[in-house]
């Protein structure tokens, strides 16, 4: 027995993946300015104030920082080609769909919560080495 969706229904449906990719843009639009702004508290801010028995843990912060940086940039190209897939089924309904699509879908949510993460994992480590930083600073 063969399923088949309306046209309307399934133009509502790509209509929802499209409109949840263009979230997902925009998440990571402000991911990449709360990026930039870490890197550069990272940079400016705390080098000068870290012991030289911190800096490793400093080069591990930066590790984290340009494989988030990467992975954030790599992203962002993913969710651009996914959106004019998604863009060409809505306009051209004598397209075939398949379930990659969707798989597509998922792989992508499951990559911006990894990134979202990471960014998470990388504000605490700064935070803390910011902290650490501001008590070595005033004991001197």
């Amino acid at each position: 027995m063969k399923t088949t969706i309306a046209y309307a229904e399934l133009n509502n449906e790509l209509q929802e993946l499209y409109l949840a990719a263009k979230v997902w843009v925009s998440e990571l639009e402000f991911l990449e300015r709360e990026y930039e702004f870490l890197k550069k508290l990272l940079t400016t801010a705390l080098l000068p104030l870290v012991q030289r028995d911190t800096l490793a843990r400093v080069s591990d912060i930066q590790l984290l920082a340009l494989k988030t940086a990467k992975r954030q940039e790599g992203l962002k190209k993913e969710i651009g080609l996914y959106l004019q897939r998604v863009e060409t089924y809505i306009t051209d309904s004598d397209q075939q769909l398949d379930i990659t699509l969707v798989e597509t879908h998922a792989a992508l949510a499951a990559e911006l919560a990894l990134v979202k993460w990471n960014l998470g994992a990388l504000r605490t480590q700064v935070f803390l080495l910011s902290k650490e930083g501001k008590n070595e600073y005033s004991t001197h």
